[in-house]
Formats: structure tokens, C-alpha cells, sequence
């Protein structure tokens, strides 16, 4: 080798020495520059940890072949929001990068996908801290909970990735143990588990055998630590299993991975609004306390009522002092210094304190969720025979005892009237057994449901005080005492256990504006009120007033609604009430269908009148029909001091017709469809039909019957051409005040006119319209359909002694906008031979 060949191979090794080392330097830059905003967005949509995002860091360079001897990628997979990678090293131990870079894109509903409200939500992904995983681990040590080790690295464009480079080059990413893949079993890190589970494999286990349990202390102690550190997004991926085997049977102690939810900030008016409990509650802001515990936990509310229903109060107080002893200040202030020290600067000291204050106000914050989820207690046993013991020795006071063959206990705890109302327990398969022992006073719902298998009821007291047991099953092999158990045979799927079982009360405060030609520009404002309720679905009950005023008339009123599930068997009870105050306003043209204006304007022929009514009544729903009976009461009252047509000599109206007048009687309705509820519908039919049977209280000699029926169809004349029809028609038999009888005429079946323009003793509509869809948009900031629609209607009224052909025409046209395909709103002119009018309205006429 010459000279010149030794100097080459020389400079070519310093060569590549360099870049070696030039590409292992650490990489400065910052997690997320999208995040920056200024003073007016950060006002309305929060200020996060958008500067933590933004703050360039110094960040290390992961070569995969340098982890632990060499890594190669294995398959690719993602979250909601990151894109993940597993990787296997060479010393059989499997890893997962996520990418810093996150995306809302999975979560996000196709319609909404692009525009300004996808930008948006993308934007608020800015409220999780982007280190706070690292945080978090230090922490989890601190109260020795099992764990994983996020660490973050720059990613260079390693050709060791392979076809992933595109997504994993040159990126951001934390890097951090896959326990449930190989390699984790027996390693200290993770307690020297026998094996790593994840979720599902664990559900299949404690279903298949009530040998097989979760820790509830364990998991309990991860759970107040995620109260403490803000970490709302628990949901049953983020957990894997250390499995402890022992004979014949297994033990789970929950491992919670992915961290990256904690310290979420939602600060911002308009964010402050979509976190209300009504809308999007699971996403809480790190205040000093918990402020809705519901809300906070709002994702793990399943797993918390499946794998803590055997803890007690004390028990609770127990781990919450366990908690807050261990994680010291010290811990706290050494965790939060783990992250990185340019944004340490930021938020660090504002971390500390909230972490600590939360700690604090564990105890109180730990035990109102307690008492949450004590209230409704379920248990279950598994496919193999079980023994259940409930046994009432104490006023007040319940202890369920769950056992295997043998006499193994697998379950028991003692509840209290103060802290749980109601106890379901489910045997699931096996011949299991549910005894009764005891006779002390008892209010507590106890339902027993034996499920699959020959179950036996059985009881060592002759009757016991307070609430009987109820017990559902498909087959009794025999009869339980009906002293003890209240029996239940019609076995429903409804009682059948389901694992995602818990749903919250919700309510929903509404501001609802509406404007219409007759009564100008009105708003009502209310509130919906649902309860749950056990064995009812989609709820128990549901509740909404609504206090509303037009502007027009200066009319104001108030209605209810309630509607109870499942009241009488599969027949649910409703409720509809309401009050139209003292200037409540509506139109009289007089009886006929050749009422002519006679150069009078709308407002001569308005009526004011006060106006209550209620109906009770018992419904059902099936896939496509709806069915009804009810009562109604009504009483109203017509003012006589108004100067308009109604008292004139014209409106041949009676005198006794301007005092308060009753009515009751009965009322039913039967619908039937096969047009889908959709905003948009292209085709079906629809049936709808009614009666009311009223008798006038304070005048016996006047009762009538009136019928209602209308049909409509869709039909699809062209992909985007949609011709829609509806027919109608109504009539009354017996005698009836002017304000009950049928009219048509606006809002009322008959477009072009007045609203209530014609009223008779009968009556007859159409409507035609023919809906052209011009376009669907996708626009930045709104996307959906935009057409054109053209209408066509006709109609009459019917009085006796009155001979009239004359059928009165509307017509005309207008535009529709169908928002992201969620909502509708129409704005048309309306034409007929006396007037014309524009009309903005909520969805379609029909």
C-alpha cells in the first residue's frame, strides 16, 4: 500500500467519523410549531401549552440499530391521535414509537373533514402537554405503580425503517416498552410478571373464571393517580396486565401505558363552553380540584365499576393516604424536572403547584367519585358455577358473599344504605345459587339475574321486611318464594349483562330562535333532562321545558314534554303540557272558504287568548311504526276587549265563546314510515293518522270527534332530483269553538297564504315539491349540500251551507343548505293570489 492509498483510507475514516458523529448530535426543534397563535385565538380557544409545543428542544437521535444491538421495525398501527411502530430488538425485548406529530383525522366525521372546524379540532390537541408522559413516569414511581419508560428521540431517515420511513423519518417520536408483545415476561421493570396481557386477553380470563381476578387495589391506586394528574383518557387500550399465576388461577395487576392525556388544560372561552357536563365533560381542566368527578373519569367508567366494585370506603381512604403520603412534594418537584429544562421554564413551577394542590384535595375529590360509583353496584360471576350469599342481618345494611365449588370466596363486600342504593348481580353461565339469608329491614334494589345455566333462588327466612329480591331468569326449575323474590320470567335482552353497561344522567340547556311572518322573531330558551334507569334503554326518563316569547305579538308561553320508558311493560308514558300567556296571539279569518280581507291587514284579524293544555298518555315505538293513547284537558280563554274581527258581528261568534272555557277527553295517533330520519331523504312513505274525542265541560251538548290523516312519499326522479308529495285531510264531527277547528293556510299545510287563513269543519291540502340538488361542497370553512326546490300546494275548508269549488293555490321556490348533512335550512318565497311572503326555516315543510 503506497503513501497515497494509506492518506485516502485515512481521510476517509475521519470522513466518516464525522458524519457519524454529526448525525448522532442532538437535533433542536420543537414538538408541534403549528400549536403558535396569537392573543385573539388563544382568548377565544385557549392558551394550553401551546408555547411548550413551540419551544425548540434539544432532542437525542435514535438509530435503531443502536437499541440494544440492533431494532427492526415490525408493523405500523395508531391511536386516535399518534402513529406508533413496533419495533423488536435484538435482545428479544418489543418497543413502540409513537409520533409526536398527532392527528385528530381518525376522530374527526368524514363531512367535517378539511374544514375550519377539522382545523380546529386539530388545533386543541395544543390542551395535552407534549411532555408530560415523561412527567407522569417519574411520578407512577414515586407511589410504586407499574409502568412504562416514554422516552423522546429524533428519528433520522434510518433506511433501517424501511417502507415506514415516509410516515417515521425525520420525526419526533417517544419511544417507549411494549410489555404485552415478547420478551417483558419475567423482567424486573414490569414486577416479574409471568406473563403481559392486554385488555381483551384479561377480559376473556376473568370472564371465563371468577379464579381469575383484577387487583382492585392496584387498579384503584393507578386511578387516583390519574385524578391527580389530569389523565382523562383511559379507555380499556390504555391498559395492559401483569399476570400472576398461582395453581389454577390468575392474578392482574394493571400496567397503564400512554400517557400522553395528563395535566390537559382547556382554558378559552369556546372550549370552556364544549366541556360543559352537557357536551364534551371528559375533558376537564387542570384545576386545583376535581371538578366533575363524573366528567374527569368519564372514559374508564366501565372499567372503574368492574374492577372497584368490591372496595369500601375505608379502603378508598386507605389508597387515597397511601397517595398522598407518597408522592411528596420532593417527588413532584424531581418528576416535573424530568422534563425537558426549556420548557420546565414555562410551566414548570405552574405544574408543581397544581399537581400539589390536587394531591391535597385528593381525599375529597377520591370519595365524591367513591360515592358515584357505589351508588349503582353491579357484580358478576363467570361461566363456571358460583354461590351467591346475600344476607340482611343488619338494618341498613347488605353483605354480598361470592363463592366458588369448594367454598373459596371469590367476592364479598358489605354495603350500606347511605352510600348504594342498588345491587345487580349476575351469574352469568354454570348452575349458580343465590340464597337469601337474614331478615333485618332492607331498601336496597337487589336484582338477581341468573343467566345461562340451571340456577337455583333460594331463601333460609320464611318473608323478609322491606324491598323483596328480584330475580330475572329465562327458566325457574322452581319457583322461588314469592315472600322473598319478586320473579321475573320474561326473560328480555335487556337484562342480559353487558360489560359497557354505565351511562350518566345528561342535561342540555337549549336557546332556540325561530322567525315566522305572523309572530316576527322569537326565542325560547330551556333545558332537556335525561335519567337513566336500570333495565330501560335508550333511558328512563326523559324531561325539557321551555319558556319561549315572540316579538311580534309580545305573546310568551311555556311547555313540557316528558316522556317515561318502558311504564306499563314495553309501553312508555308521556306528558306534553303548555301555557300561551296573556298575549298570546293566533289568526280568525272566520268560518268558510271564501273569507275575503275586505282591506283589512293580517293584524286586524289576530285573536289574543290564553291558552293551557296537558295530555298524559302511553306510547311505543317499533322500527317503523308509532302508536298512541292518551287524555287531554285544555281550558281556554278569548279576550272580548279587542277591537278586531274576531268580536265583530262578521265572525257570527257567540258571546259564551269570550269566557274560560274547559274541554276533555281522549286522544290517540298511529304512524307509520319507511323514509329514513334523515335530513336528506330521497325515498320511503310516510303515514300518519289521529283522533281526539272532546267533550266541553261547562256546555254538555257540545262534544266532538275529530279525525286527521296524511300520507307523504319520496321518490328519487334523478340521482340528485328528489320529488316529494304529501296529502292531507281532517274533519269534525259534532260541535266545536272557532279556535278548535281545522285550518289550513302558512305553517299549516298551505304556503302563500296566512297562517290559519281558511278555517272550516273539514279540510284538504297537498304538497308537491320537486328538490334539486345542485352541488355538494366541500368549502374550508362549511361543506354539505346546497339546492333549489320548487313547491306546489293546494288546499280547502268545508263549513255546512257553504258551496264552494274554489281550491286555493300557492306556490314558489327557494334554496336549501344542508350544513355538514346534519341540519337543514330552507329560505322561500311563498305566492298566492292575495299575498306573498319570505319564509326562513329549520328543515324541510315536510
Amino acid at each position: 500500500m503506497n503513501k497515497f492509498t494509506g492518506m485516502g483510507i485515512f481521510i476517509f475514516s475521519i470522513s466518516f467519523l464525522y458524519i457519524q458523529a454529526q448525525d448522532s448530535l442532538p437535533v433542536t426543534m420543537p414538538a408541534g410549531k403549528q400549536y403558535k397563535a396569537n392573543g385573539w385565538k388563544t382568548f377565544w380557544w385557549g392558551k394550553h401549552y401551546r408555547q411548550e409545543w413551540v419551544t425548540p428542544v434539544a432532542f437525542p437521535v435514535l438509530h435503531l440499530d443502536t437499541l440494544e444491538g440492533g431494532a427492526v421495525p415490525l408493523k405500523a398501527g395508531g391511536g386516535h391521535q399518534s402513529k406508533s411502530l413496533r419495533i423488536l430488538t435484538n435482545e428479544g425485548h418489543e418497543y413502540v414509537l409513537r409520533t409526536m406529530d398527532k392527528s385528530i383525522d381518525i376522530l374527526v366525521p368524514i363531512e367535517f373533514r378539511g374544514t375550519f372546524l377539522h382545523a380546529l379540532a386539530t388545533d386543541q390537541l395544543s390542551t395535552a402537554h407534549p411532555y408530560s408522559p415523561l412527567a407522569a413516569a417519574e411520578m407512577a414511581d414515586a407511589i410504586q405503580l407499574k409502568h412504562t419508560h416514554p422516552r423522546i428521540y429524533y428519528i433520522p431517515d434510518d433506511p433501517v425503517l424501511g417502507e415506514f420511513r415516509p410516515v417515521f423519518a425525520n420525526k419526533l417520536c417517544m419511544l417507549e416498552e411494549r410489555p404485552s408483545g415478547k420478551g417483558w415476561e419475567h423482567n424486573e421493570l414490569f414486577g416479574n410478571a409471568d406473563n403481559i396481557v392486554n385488555s381483551e386477553k384479561m377480559f376473556e380470563k376473568v370472564f371465563e373464571s371468577t379464579r381469575n381476578r383484577v387487583d382492585q387495589q392496584a387498579f384503584l391506586q393507578v386511578r387516583l393517580f390519574d385524578m391527580i394528574i389530569n389523565d382523562w383518557d383511559r379507555h380499556e387500550d390504555q391498559w395492559i396486565w401483569a399476570t400472576y399465576k398461582n395453581n389454577d388461577h390468575e392474578t392482574f395487576i394493571p400496567i397503564a401505558r400512554d400517557r400522553d392525556q395528563a395535566f390537559l388544560k382547556t382554558d378559552g372561552v369556546f372550549l370552556y363552553q364544549l366541556t360543559r357536563p352537557w357536551t364534551i365533560r371528559q375533558l376537564q381542566h387542570m384545576h386545583s380540584h376535581i371538578k366533575d368527578v363524573r366528567g374527569m373519569n368519564f372514559i374508564a367508567r366501565n372499567l372503574d365499576r368492574q374492577f372497584m366494585n368490591e372496595l369500601t370506603k375505608d379502603e378508598w381512604k386507605e389508597r387515597i393516604s397511601f397517595a398522598q403520603k407518597h408522592l411528596t412534594d420532593a417527588s413532584i418537584k424531581e418528576a416535573i424536572h424530568a422534563m425537558p429544562k426549556e420548557v420546565y421554564n414555562i410551566s414548570g413551577d405552574f405544574l408543581i403547584n397544581r399537581l400539589t394542590e390536587r394531591r391535597n384535595h385528593l381525599m375529597k375529590d377520591g370519595l365524591r367519585y367513591y360515592d358515584v360509583i357505589s351508588k349503582r353496584v353491579c357484580i358478576n360471576g363467570s361461566e363456571e358455577t358460583e354461590q351467591f350469599t346475600i344476607s340482611q342481618d343488619k338494618k341498613g345494611q347488605v353483605s354480598v358473599t361470592g363463592l366458588l365449588p369448594g367454598n373459596d370466596t371469590f367476592y364479598h363486600r358489605t354495603f350500606v344504605r347511605k352510600e348504594t342504593k342498588e345491587i345487580n348481580i349476575y351469574g352469568l353461565g354454570g348452575d349458580d345459587s343465590f340464597t337469601i339469608e337474614g331478615k333485618a329491614p332492607n331498601k336496597f334494589n337487589i336484582r338477581v339475574l341468573g343467566g345461562d345455566g340451571n340456577d337455583k333462588y333460594l331463601s333460609n327466612e320464611i318473608r323478609i321486611q322491606g324491598k323483596r329480591i328480584r330475580s330475572f331468569d329465562s327458566v325457574y326449575l322452581q319457583t322461588p318464594s314469592d315472600k322473598i323474590f319478586k320473579s321475573n320470567e320474561k326473560w328480555d335482552t335487556l337484562y342480559r349483562y353487558r360489560r359497557n353497561w354505565v351511562t350518566y344522567d345528561w342535561y342540555f340547556p337549549r336557546i332556540l330562535p325561530a322567525y315566522n311572518p305572523d309572530d316576527g322573531f322569537a326565542i325560547g330558551i330551556g333545558l332537556i333532562y335525561r335519567r337513566q334507569t336500570w333495565g330501560k334503554t335508550p333511558f328512563g326518563w326523559q324531561q325539557s321545558v321551555v319558556l319561549h316569547y315572540a316579538s311580534g305579538t309580545g305573546a310568551y308561553g311555556f311547555g313540557y314534554n316528558g316522556l317515561f320508558k318502558q311504564t306499563f311493560g314495553k309501553w312508555d308514558f308521556d306528558l306534553t303540557a303548555y301555557y300561551k300567556g296573556p298575549r298570546y296571539t293566533f289568526n280568525f279569518y272566520g268560518y268558510g272558504n271564501e273569507t275575503e280581507l275586505n282591506g283589512h291587514d293580517k293584524s286586524y284579524f289576530r285573536v289574543k287568548a290564553n291558552n293551557f293544555a296537558f295530555s298524559p298518555g302511553a306510547s311505543r315505538a317499533w322500527r317503523k311504526t308509532y302508536l298512541r293513547f292518551g287524555l287531554h284537558y285544555e281550558s281556554a280563554y278569548v279576550n272580548s276587549h279587542q277591537e278586531k274581527f274576531v268580536t265583530s258581528p262578521d265572525a257570527k261568534l257567540d258571546s259564551a265563546t269570550f269566557t274560560t272555557l274547559h274541554f276533555g277527553g281522549v286522544n290517540g295517533q298511529l304512524d307509520w314510515s319507511t323514509a329514513l330520519a334523515e335530513i336528506w331523504r330521497t325515498k320511503g312513505i310516510q303515514l300518519n293518522s289521529g283522533f281526539s274525542y272532546t267533550d266541553n265541560l261547562d256546555k254538555s251538548d257540545r262534544k266532538m270527534l275529530k279525525l286527521n290523516g296524511s300520507a307523504s312519499f319520496y321518490y328519487p326522479l334523478l340521482h340528485d332530483l328528489v320529488f316529494a308529495h304529501r296529502t292531507g285531510a281532517a274533519t269534525i264531527f259534532g260541535k266545536y269553538e272557532f279556535y278548535q277547528a281545522n285550518s289550513i293556510g302558512g305553517d299549516q299545510y298551505l304556503r302563500g297564504y296566512w297562517r290559519s287563513r281558511f278555517t272550516g269543519k273539514s279540510s284538504f291540502y297537498q304538497n308537491t315539491e320537486l328538490r334539486l340538488s345542485l352541488t355538494s361542497f366541500k368549502g374550508a370553512i362549511i361543506r354539505g349540500r346546497f339546492g333549489l326546490f320548487a313547491f306546489f300546494d293546494d288546499g280547502r275548508v268545508w263549513i255546512e251551507d257553504e258551496h264552494s269549488s274554489t281550491l286555493h293555490l300557492g306556490y314558489g321556490g327557494g334554496i336549501f343548505l344542508l350544513p355538514y348533512n346534519r341540519a337543514a335550512l330552507t329560505l322561500h318565497y311563498g305566492l298566492s293570489e292575495e299575498t306573498g311572503m319570505i319564509v326562513l326555516r329549520g328543515g324541510f315543510f315536510f
